[in-house]
Formats: C-alpha cells, structure tokens, sequence
C-alpha cells in the first residue's frame, strides 16, 4: 500500500512539473549604437517586440532559440565560450546543440551549458554576453494532454489493483 501511494505520488509530482522548451526567434540586425563594447556597427536582437540592443542575453536550458541573421550576411552570428573583447575566437565557438543554416543559427540549449558570448565572425565588438539558465529554476508549465490521459490510466490501474487486493 505505502508502495503504491508513492508511486502514485511520483506520478502527480511528474505531471505537473513537466518542462517543456519553448521556441524563440529573434532578428538580428547591425546598426549604429552603442553596446557595452563600443559605439559603431552593433547587433541588434528582435524578437517581436521592436529591435534593441541586448548587452545580456539569458537562454534557459531546453529552449530552442533562432538567431536569423539573414538581412545582415556581411556579420555572421555566432556563439563563444570566451569574451576575448567582443572578438570571435574559432578555437572557442560553441556548438554543442548549434546548427547554422541559411543565415540562422539555432541553439538548443543543452542541461550544463556555460555562459556564453555572442560575436560577429567578421567584426570584433558587436555582441554580448549571454547567461544561461537551468530549466529547474524556471517556471514550470503543465503536461500536455497525452501526459495527463497516460498519468490519469496508471492511477486508475494501480486503484483497481490495490481494492482486487484488500
């Protein structure tokens, strides 16, 4: 019996603490400003809600997040695991859960990620620092239906079975 009620426990606890990543897009452009590097050519990010300039970027572990770089070819976008003054650094690109295609970098953000930077290939001092963000310090959303259907079957399994028993 104390079994099952752990059990059904762990169940409840899963279903309504389901992480699930979420998808965000941003525009990157490059124009006249001033970042924390420099005034001059520097990124912009937009993600829906007007262009800005974003010293300090946070990703949350599990999320997707596209960079679209594709009206600024001439300022290739990438990620670093070293500041080096706003450089780009080959030897220090980050590509773990990365994939470039067609002018869009795409990060999935692994479990463990590092802070990170974003730079131009091209240009040292357009971009910014970026802190990433364990998904167990997020806000939690519930389970999708599925979940809940699958969860809601085994207590009715584990119900049935535990009163064939008494």
């Amino acid at each position: 019996m104390k079994l099952t009620l752990y059990c059904i426990a762990l169940l409840l606890i899963s279903l309504f603490t389901s992480v699930h990543g979420a998808e965000i897009t941003y525009t990157v452009t490059a124009s006249s400003g001033t970042n924390g590097y420099k005034t001059g050519t520097v990124y912009y990010l937009d993600a829906g809600s007007g262009a800005s300039i974003i010293q300090n970027l946070e990703l949350l572990e599990g999320n997707t997040y596209n960079f679209d770089y594709s009206q600024i070819t001439n300022h290739p976008f990438r990620l670093q695991t070293i500041d080096n003054n706003g450089a780009y650094s080959s030897a220090n690109e980050y590509t773990n859960g990365v994939t470039i295609n067609n002018n869009v970098l795409t990060i999935v953000v692994p479990a463990g990620a590092p802070d990170l930077y974003y730079v131009c290939a091209n240009h040292a001092q357009m971009g910014g620092s970026i802190t990433t963000t364990s998904a167990v310090s997020a806000v939690q959303v519930p389970a999708p239906i599925w979940q809940v259907v699958l969860t809601l079957a085994i207590l009715i399994t584990l119900a049935v079975k535990t009163s064939l028993r008494s």
